[in-house]
């Protein structure tokens, strides 16, 4: 790596630390390749992320025959304010993420081959982390600039042809997962007894009940009539949102959890077309951000998706796609070679659905809420925790879409009542 002259475009120097060019260098260097040059793509070079940075970058470089080579990637970076750190757990978060690509990811990866299999692709590839306190790097593929996958319209409930892919996805990822653990039990020990359940420690951290209760009652006065059905279910539910995370909790140690995503909402998913002008004809689908990943029942990662982000006529035929995606993980579970009737028959999923689809109910609220906020009325996290305020703060003002904010949430919930899933 002595003969390595690395040029970085001035744009960029103000994101390269130490840490940052180390990591550059390594990843280059394991390729066999020599880079000289760091130059901003033609992604946003300050992309949108709740609690740090995310840069989209070129490496030029060179390989052993001098021939240019052309590394597109993504560097992660976690923000390094401590008013943000005293609210978010970031080292945990991106341990965690980077603990799924290096660790479980590869050991899903490695199940698969063995079986002579081509693996399933649901993630960017990962290069590189470093996991210093206050220096949290990661650096993953750039499945836009490498393979045009494409973010879906924030703002958009997602159709029925791009939820099918979604759940199909969810579905491989979910039974590689089983199919782990009910054929070598040990190694999926091993990989996954390192994954204390995170996700109740961060909403902890953030207080994030308080933000779910507050957005939630929000959406109670917009039901209207106090004496309504509706409106006293869903009351009561707002009530048992402590119990509601006791359960998930808890949920850890069920014997149907497997790996999940975690984070399944619109800005954490990317699309790929057959025609890139084209919005209407996906036919590939990935998953990014892995912070949240962890053990526990699959449903939590169905109906988190299918609540925050589908639209109506796909939430009105609900059952089509449960079905659809308990199909999907059953015929992955054949190929790779275990029984679903044993591993996950649907009864038990059913049974997860009627306990579990409220989480996808409550979670929806805030990030719905999120995902109809103009750019313009968009509140910084980091600047809300510089003066120490709660981040409960971002989601206490009303939008310019609060009629189809209250619309779309208001239909959720009317939803959960009539089947009684509250």
């Amino acid at each position: 790596m002595n003969n390595t002259i690395m040029i970085i475009e001035d744009s960029l120097i103000e994101y390269f630390g130490n840490t940052t060019k180390d990591l550059i260098h390594s990843i280059v260097s394991e390729n066999g390749l020599v880079c000289y040059q760091i130059r901003k793509n033609d992604q946003s070079v300050k992309c949108q992320s709740y609690h740090g940075i995310v840069i989209g970058v070129e490496l030029m470089c060179n390989d052993k025959e001098n021939k240019t080579k052309i590394l597109n990637v993504v560097m992660k970076r976690a923000s390094n304010n401590d008013g943000l750190r005293a609210q978010i757990m970031l080292n945990e978060l991106y341990t965690r993420e980077a603990y799924i690509y290096n660790v479980v990811f590869t050991a899903l990866e490695q199940f698969e081959i063995n079986k002579k299999l081509r693996p399933t692709e649901y993630a960017p590839k990962f290069y590189k982390a470093k996991l210093e306190y206050k220096n949290e790097t990661l650096v993953l593929e750039d499945l836009k600039k490498n393979y045009n996958y494409k973010m879906y319209p924030l703002s958009k409930e997602m159709d029925a042809k791009h939820v099918s892919l979604v759940l199909e996805k969810y579905a491989q990822l979910h039974a590689l997962s089983f199919a782990l653990r009910d054929q070598r039990l040990e190694e999926f020990k091993e990989i996954t007894n390192p994954m204390d359940e995170l996700y109740t420690k961060f909403v902890e951290k953030m207080n994030y009940v308080k933000t779910l209760k507050l957005v939630s009652l929000k959406c109670l006065r917009s039901l209207g009539d106090v004496k309504t059905k509706v409106y006293k279910a869903y009351k009561d539910h707002i009530k048992n949102i402590d119990k509601m995370f006791d359960d998930i909790r808890n949920s850890v140690s069920d014997d149907f959890s497997t790996v999940i995503h975690g984070d399944g909402w619109t800005n954490n998913i990317m699309f790929k077309y057959d025609d890139p002008n084209d919005p209407d004809k996906p036919m590939s689908v990935r998953f990014i951000d892995f912070q949240l990943a962890r053990l526990g029942p699959p449903v939590l990662d169905v109906a988190f998706f299918l609540y925050t982000c589908s639209e109506k006529k796909v939430i009105g035929t609900l059952e089509d796609y449960l079905r659809l995606y308990y199909n999907s993980l059953a015929a992955h579970l054949i190929k790779l070679g275990s029984n679903p009737d044993k591993v996950y028959p649907y009864c038990v999923f059913l049974k997860q659905w009627r306990k579990y689809a409220k989480v996808g109910l409550t979670l929806a609220i805030p990030l719905i809420y999120l995902l109809l906020t103009d750019a313009s009325e968009m509140v910084d996290f980091t600047d809300i925790a510089e003066v120490d305020v709660c981040i409960v703060y971002a989601f206490s003002n009303e939008i310019a879409k609060r009629d189809l904010y209250y619309n779309r949430v208001k239909h959720i919930i009317l939803h959960f009542v009539d089947n009684g899933f509250i």
